[in-house]
């Protein structure tokens, strides 16, 4: 009976030991299995190399494996089947394939694509692209139902390329995110770079919030896109880009972006709140055939980089005032001067009030000359001339001395000041080659002028007008022996003007209304930078 016991047993132990041999012949040549595993194999036909029913196949796993122009329109495989790439190499076209799910985790793949031109979307289940490097990535005509692409910290460097992104006509259901996953930002190698990233007519349904942050994009195509959530594009760079007709129905975020090429939000609606702060736009930027049906923030919007890199706390900070964007139109700088003008940010608002006056007087040089309005272009130029549209005291100030100047030696009484001594009239100016120097020095720096202003188009700088208001100072003593200003200080009161026994020539009517208009111009300029609302 005990013999009979022990047998009984033996049996069932090699039963066990069947089982188990069996599920380890499966992974790699049983081809009768549902599930099966592939590792470290070289494929350039799956249609003749795997032996399998695909149709009936419920899992396939590859590992290691290199693939070579394998995969073919015609492969069919069981359409609830879960695929698998881990750390696998794709080289050729990849055609997709309808099945419940197909997973690339830390692979590189050469082209994946799926062309649908029909009306008609086809769904996509689940593609997740896990921490792989994308060569080429085209979808067209699709619903993807979860998402296409996740990283981590583990991706490799090399993965965080992508050459060619391209969904068109599709319907997004999940989360479309990329970015650098690290956020050591002083470390450019560490951004995701993407060669060209095109999103035309694709929308981003409900819930689904896109975010392609740190990013470095050759070229963005957005047109014809909707956004039913966020879109995020914090950080990104972009080189080329195109917004047309695009819809942002939440919250927008381009803070911190830099785009150096032309911004044209042409026919682009912003319903929801769009951000623009410290966002650099070194090319020209439109929006006059934008909509906001909500807030916009335009807070320190520049058209050059401010971020430097502090070691102390590891991070970027930004340093110096926002220079002036190049506006395409008037009506881009209204759209931002008054974001400004709502945050009672009166200071930031006169400088895009400035930038809508150049753009007016742009307006008018296309203007015939048969048109009444021409006149109207003489006040914007005594305007943009004499203060920068009110923006710059200072240059108000250089004309209300270099004027009375001007003045004071045109009526300067010789015969009243050439008894007066001083040293600076009988002991310098006397030098011959003091004369020589003042001379040359003011042919230098008029020329310099000449060039500064109208040649190259430029801002006057604060350091030229003092050079040049100390130059216009030594010539008029040169010429008038007038060292302590005392003609040119009796010229210039602008009380004399109320005095009715004073008799004015024509030159002193047209100098004395020039010089009320400059201190106004003067006034309103040190306001326009001080006051509040």
């Amino acid at each position: 009976m005990i013999r009979i016991i022990k047998k009984i047993f033996n049996s069932l132990d090699g039963n066990k030991n069947l089982t188990k041999n069996t599920n380890k012949e499966s992974t790699s040549a049983d081809y009768s299995e549902k599930v099966i595993t592939f590792k470290d194999k070289k494929f350039s036909n799956i249609k003749n190399e795997i032996k399998n029913d695909l149709k009936e196949v419920e899992k396939i796993k590859f590992i290691d494996c290199t693939f070579t122009n394998c995969f073919s329109d015609d492969l069919i495989i069981n359409k609830n089947c879960e695929v698998i790439f881990e750390k696998c190499t794709i080289q050729g076209e990849f055609k997709h394939i309808f099945c419940e799910s197909i997973i690339f985790k830390d692979s590189e793949i050469e082209k994946y694509y799926f062309n649908n031109p029909a009306e008609d979307k086809i769904e996509i289940k689940d593609l997740l692209f896990f921490n792989s490097k994308i060569d080429s990535l085209e979808l067209e005509g699709v619903i993807l139902k979860k998402q296409l692409i996740k990283n981590n910290n583990n991706i490799k460097e090399k993965f965080k390329e992508i050459k060619s992104l391209i969904l068109k006509n599709c319907s997004i259901e999940k989360n479309f995110i990329i970015d650098s996953s690290e956020r050591k930002k002083e470390n450019d190698s560490k951004r995701f770079k993407i060669t060209k990233l095109d999103l035309t007519n694709s929308t981003f349904e409900e819930n689904t919030k896109v975010k392609i942050q740190f990013c470095d994009i050759n070229k963005g195509i957005f047109y014809n896109t909707k956004f039913k959530d966020l879109a995020d594009f914090y950080q990104s760079k972009f080189e080329e880009v195109d917004f047309e007709r695009t819809d942002f129905e939440k919250v927008s975020v381009f803070s911190e972006s830099e785009f150096n090429c032309t911004l044209n939000f042409k026919y682009t609606k912003f319903l929801g709140k769009a951000i623009f702060r410290d966002t650099v736009v070194s090319g020209e930027l439109d929006l006059r055939n934008s909509i906001f049906d909500d807030e916009a923030n335009f807070l320190d919007i520049t058209s050059k980089s401010r971020k430097k890199y502090d070691e102390k706390s590891e991070d970027y900070k930004f340093v110096g005032e926002p220079t002036d964007i190049i506006v395409a139109n008037r009506e881009t700088a209204r759209i931002i001067k008054n974001f400004y003008d709502n945050s009672n940010n009166i200071i930031e608002a006169n400088r895009f009030y400035k930038l809508e006056m150049n753009k007016r007087m742009e307006e008018y040089k296309l203007l015939e000359k048969s048109d009444y309005r021409t006149f109207e272009r003489l006040i914007f130029i005594f305007h943009e001339y004499s203060s920068n549209h009110s923006q710059n005291w200072f240059l108000a100030f250089f004309w209300i001395i270099s004027i009375t100047f001007f003045y004071s030696y045109i009526n300067y009484d010789f015969l009243l000041y050439k008894n007066e001594y001083n040293f600076i009239n009988n002991e310098i100016l006397e030098m011959t080659y003091v004369k020589i120097v003042i001379l040359v020095g003011s042919f230098i720096m008029l020329s310099y002028l000449i060039l500064w202003k109208i040649g190259e188009e430029k801002q006057i700088s604060h350091s030229l007008i003092v050079f040049l208001l100390i130059n216009f100072y030594i010539i008029y003593t040169y010429m008038t022996h007038d060292a302590y200003l005392k003609c040119f200080s009796n010229s210039l009161n602008p009380f004399s003007i109320m005095t009715g026994n004073e008799k004015l020539t024509f030159l002193g009517l047209i100098y004395k209304t020039t010089i009320a208009y400059l201190i106004y111009q003067l006034i309103i300029s040190i306001r326009q930078n001080t006051r509040r609302k």
